[in-house]
């Protein structure tokens, strides 16, 4: 916290505004902690749709947690596959509206509490394995995004 503390008065000077994101490896909820604990506007916070699920984190809650800090987002869904007798579980990215995140519902709370909703910068993140066409992918997330969800980005 104090690290990050110590940095709010050199990115205040240079009109830079930080952000953490939980990038598989720290749940929303102790960034959460960390931002409350700094309390400035030159702290914000990047939302991964898919980092909670590397962390064992609801990313629903997780969005809840983070949402009044969030101005960016990293837009991404994956499939879950659970644990098994005989194998572990694992995590696969897929096409945007096609995998276990709920892509929609979190756009819904980031439009209700996110500081500028309007002014959110989303990247599309979509990771095809190496026997997948990654222009498809991306056509199949763009395509669902418009369909469900273009309200949150268009008037």
């Amino acid at each position: 916290i104090q690290s990050r503390r110590s940095l709010m008065p050199v990115a205040e000077s240079m009109g830079l505004v930080l952000t953490n994101e939980a990038h598989m490896d720290y749940a929303c909820a102790d960034l959460a902690t960390v931002l409350e604990a700094v309390d400035s506007p030159w702290l914000r916070h990047t939302f991964d749709f898919g980092d909670p699920v590397a962390v064992n984190e609801d990313p629903l809650e997780a969005v809840r947690r983070v949402a009044k800090y969030t101005i960016a987002t990293r837009i991404k869904d994956v499939h879950l596959t659970p644990l098994t007798e005989i194998a572990l579980g694992a995590v696969f990215h897929t096409p945007i509206g096609s995998g276990d995140v709920p892509v929609e519902r979190i756009l819904e709370v980031l439009a209700v509490e996110a500081p500028d909703a309007g002014s959110l910068h989303h990247c599309i993140e979509v990771t095809p394995r190496p026997d997948q066409d990654g222009g498809r992918l991306v056509e199949a997330s763009m395509d669902w995004l418009h369909e469900h969800c273009s309200r949150f980005w268009t008037e």
